[in-house]
């Protein structure tokens, strides 16, 4: 079977007569209109050119379309490194800190790249109390009574509270009954019922609805012994305040352990005392910025590749605009280096320095006009929009072999390729 290439050349016959028809029908020969040329079967030597040039078209279009395929690739993973708005590489934070058992913190993009010195003297704390451990199945001894008794706040809120125990409630019925009364008054402390399945015992536990100084409580019996009994006023753990300060400044008492700074970019979450200050660094995410270089290093890498294979077929003024304009004094900057080959190689350790301490240097030679990105996305943005006719080495001894001359309508001599080199060359190979 034919194949669409060799059917296209038989179509032109590399003959000058078919492209004067197509270029000039009207011309009128010997008086009488020129008749369109029927194809036909092209001799054995025609047939030889156009096998020729068919392994070159094949050669061609693969080579171009390894080259165009690597620049496409090669671009929109360039730019992102060019990008600084929020979500991007480049606005990614992380932050470090010791000791670490003090804190930890959650930091989002564009966060300010700062240290912070910490001295953290006491965490908000909830208060607690935990009453007696009584026996589950056991008479309580408030069976059968009526009892009142005052919850407390530091504010000076006071709920009474009032619960009758059947005569034949066990400890489990007495301290449901007043789980319920405390949980129903809203009085923000909550009970809880714990329970020891190995002793089969059960206690009331019960804990502020929020951390601070603000949120202490206490219990009183007005009428009956509901609390004594039961040691509901029992506390194990005060409310507390969190009180720090921020690079040795105002000394600070909040009644949550949570800390915003940089406008919110910066959240800390406050652990325990340390006796020694807390050193919190924000850093650029090195890591993320150089897992996205060395993407864009191998796909240049890939481009470069592609270009030496191609380098007999492609337009010289293509790889020498590429290699020719790369900032060397910024790839050295980067700890990126030049290979003899034109490849380039990345010194991790070097970038990964570079962007923790000279963060503002490498955002710069990044997002820079004529930087180092802006370079590579040109040339790859130059390959990608030029037509492949220009991305070819017209001087090339296999082209200009094939090369077919005629007049044109203006009667000067042109030059074209049997088939020409177009979308559906590259598509058809590629």
């Amino acid at each position: 079977m034919t194949d669409p290439i060799q059917r296209m050349s038989r179509s032109y016959r590399i003959h000058t007569q078919w492209y004067d028809w197509e270029h000039n029908p009207d011309r009128q020969t010997g008086g009488l209109p020129s008749p369109k040329p029927i194809p036909a079967i092209p001799a054995a030597d025609e047939l030889n050119v156009q096998y020729e040039f068919d392994r070159f078209a094949q050669m061609v279009a693969e080579q171009l379309a390894a080259v165009l395929s690597a620049a496409e690739t090669l671009k929109p993973t360039a730019e992102t490194l060019k990008d600084a708005s929020a979500g991007s590489v480049l606005s990614r934070r992380t932050a470090e800190w010791a000791p670490g058992p003090a804190l930890s913190a959650k930091v989002t993009d564009n966060a300010r790249i700062y240290s912070y010195l910490i001295r953290l003297d006491s965490v908000a704390r909830m208060q607690r109390n935990i009453g007696f451990a009584q026996k589950r199945t056991e008479i309580s001894p408030l069976a059968g009574s009526l009892c009142e008794f005052e919850l407390s706040s530091c504010t000076g809120h006071t709920r009474r509270l009032s619960v009758a125990f059947g005569p034949t409630d066990t400890n489990e019925q007495a301290l449901r009954r007043i789980r319920r009364a405390v949980n129903d008054a809203e009085a923000g402390v909550t009970v809880l019922l714990i329970r020891d399945r190995r002793e089969n015992k059960l206690t009331l536990e019960l804990r502020a609805e929020h951390t601070g100084a603000s949120g202490a409580f206490s219990l009183t019996d007005v009428r009956g012994e509901a609390v004594a009994l039961t040691g509901i006023d029992r506390m194990v753990q005060a409310a507390e305040n969190a009180v720090y300060t921020i690079n040795e400044g105002t000394l600070v008492s909040s009644t949550s352990n949570e800390v915003k700074l940089d406008e919110g970019r910066l959240t800390l979450m406050l652990k325990e005392a340390s006796a020694e200050s807390v050193i919190l660094s924000v850093y650029p995410d090195a890591a993320a910025i150089k897992k996205r270089f060395a993407e864009v290093i191998a796909r240049y890498n890939q481009l470069i590749a592609a270009l030496q294979e191609a380098a007999e077929v492609l337009n010289p003024d293509i790889s020498r605009d590429l290699l020719e304009g790369m900032p060397q004094h910024v790839l050295e900057e980067l700890g990126i280096l030049k290979q003899a080959d034109d490849t380039l190689q990345l010194d991790e350790e070097k970038l990964v320095a570079q962007i923790r301490f000279r963060f503002d240097m490498v955002a710069a030679r990044l997002t820079e006009s004529s930087g180092l990105i802006d370079h590579i996305c040109h040339a790859a943005n130059q390959l990608t929009t030029s037509s492949p006719e220009t991305l070819l080495n017209k001087q090339n001894g296999a082209y200009r072999a094939l090369m077919n001359y005629a007049y044109g309508p203006d009667k000067r001599l042109r030059s074209y390729l049997p088939v020409p080199i177009t979308g559906y060359l590259l598509n058809f190979y590629s």
